[in-house]
């Protein structure tokens, strides 16, 4: 993460301005960013996870199956886009799918997420949309960007741009009239940088990054630079690598705190969540040349030990990049995950 502190701060400044998103995105200024095309179909996605997590209060497991499966408030052509759909889009050729699905059938992270529904571990299933789907899907739509512009696509309305808005809006989901708080990517982002220490100016330095990374992709496209596109496109990809592993080793230990205040069932549905989180960041690992066997083994021991996998994450990261500074990962805020979680302050 190398992105200068002056450019964090002016968008910090940027984002005080920040306003609800109309239903027609094209144009719309979103959290920092102004959309090139309409995606109301992607933003309105966010729709689904209100939904979701509604039925999640009310226990209704078969409402939660419906949304997840078949979609409800996403227009996609005659028909409704779902997270299914997501989850089961064939991207073969794309690295992090390819990694993340090896091994596994094109249905894997659905059957999981029904099988967790089903058994009531609802921040399991909750943390399969938002990781290995969204994120995955995502990206994707980041690269399919980058690749656009090699072959000069750069119309704002079907070319580079408009992939980038589909990212840009999986990230932050909708706002406005309708829809419920707390739910995109970047929430995530915000609650992590406060549990792990990663607040710049009061915001999460990952959202910082990804604004400015959204805007450098998609202004390389319009200007048809192809290297520069390529460019930024990396470093969104080290940002989601970041993000990931910073949210392994929140994972991580909000399980350990959990056993520390012997609350078995919380403890045995966050090292579901961290298995998630494994899921897709351990193959986005492996993508850039890591080796994560360290870290399986110790996220698969008995004996579940924080400090033991974040040090395996250490080491895989040095022999990956001697010069990345770990700090960057951030350290776990005792008193906020507990807090978050629900659990006392010391057990």
């Amino acid at each position: 993460m190398r992105t200068s502190t002056v450019l964090l701060a002016a968008v910090a400044a940027v984002l005080l301005f920040a306003g609800a998103q109309a239903q027609n995105t094209k144009g719309q200024y979103s959290h920092g960013y102004t959309y090139a095309s309409d995606v109301q179909g992607y933003t309105n996605m966010t729709l689904d996870l209100c939904d979701i997590w509604r039925a999640w209060e009310a226990k209704d497991n078969a409402a939660i199956i419906n949304i997840f499966m078949n979609g409800k408030n996403s227009r996609r052509g005659s028909g409704l886009r779902s997270f299914n759909l997501w989850s089961t889009s064939n991207q073969s050729g794309f690295p992090l799918f390819d990694a993340m699905y090896e091994g596994h059938n094109i249905t894997y992270f659905n059957d999981w997420f029904t099988a967790a529904v089903n058994a009531g571990s609802y921040r399991e299933a909750w943390a399969i949309i938002k990781g290995p789907i969204m994120m995955q899907y995502m990206m994707h739509e980041y690269e399919e960007a980058s690749e656009k512009v090699k072959v000069g696509n750069i119309n704002d309305d079907t070319g580079a741009p408009h992939n980038v808005d589909e990212a840009w809006g999986m990230w932050v989901g909708g706002h406005g009239p309708g829809f419920c708080n707390g739910t995109s990517l970047a929430d995530d982002a915000q609650t992590l940088a406060e549990e792990m220490g990663l607040e710049y100016t009061g915001y999460s330095a990952t959202n910082l990054a990804m604004i400015y990374l959204t805007n450098d992709i998609t202004a390389m496209a319009r200007h048809n630079d192809s290297e520069g596109a390529e460019e930024a496109y990396e470093h969104l990809y080290e940002q989601a690598w970041v993000f990931g592993v910073s949210h392994l080793l929140r994972d991580v230990y909000a399980a350990q705190a959990a056993r520390g205040c012997r609350n078995g069932p919380l403890e045995k549905e966050l090292r579901a969540v961290a298995a998630v989180t494994a899921s897709w960041i351990l193959p986005l690992m492996e993508t850039v040349g890591a080796d994560v066997s360290e870290i399986e083994a110790a996220l698969m021991a008995n004996n579940y030990q924080y400090t033991k996998i974040r040090n395996a994450i250490y080491r895989a990261t040095a022999k990956l990049d001697p010069e990345f500074d770990v700090e960057n990962f951030g350290t776990p805020n005792p008193r906020t995950i507990r807090q978050h979680l629900g659990l006392p302050g010391s057990c």
